[in-house]
Order: C-alpha cells, then sequence, then structure tokens
C-alpha cells in the first residue's frame, strides 16, 4: 500500500490522504487496482469517516 498526503487547494485547502494498493501486474507494469482518498486533520490524521474518492480498476490490459 502506498500513501499521498496533499492539500486539495480547490476544495478549500483541506488536507487528502490518498492510497493506491491492491496491485496487479498488467504487461509488466504494476497497476494500483483499487485507490482510496480520505480528509485528514490538520496533523495528516486521517478521518476514516470522511472518504472523499473510491476507485476500484478491473480487466487492466495494455497492448
Amino acid at each position: 500500500m502506498r500513501r499521498q498526503d496533499y492539500t486539495l487547494d480547490i476544495a478549500g485547502g483541506v488536507n487528502v490522504a490518498n492510497y493506491a494498493y491492491d496491485l496487479s501486474n498488467s504487461n509488466g507494469l504494476l497497476i494500483p487496482n483499487r485507490r482510496r482518498a480520505y480528509l485528514c486533520d490538520d496533523s495528516y490524521r486521517v478521518m476514516e469517516d470522511r472518504l472523499l474518492i473510491w476507485i476500484d480498476y478491473t480487466d487492466i490490459e495494455f497492448s
């Protein structure tokens, strides 16, 4: 699992933790199948009840 912290200026400067996990291999490329982004407090502690974005990928192929 990887986590990226950032400030989302377009939404008023809120703090966000973005997680990418559940990797799969597609033609030699590791692709995260799941992404989640949560609001954070001022110390970047995740507020688990404040899920902003959830994306699940399936059947990813590159040619």
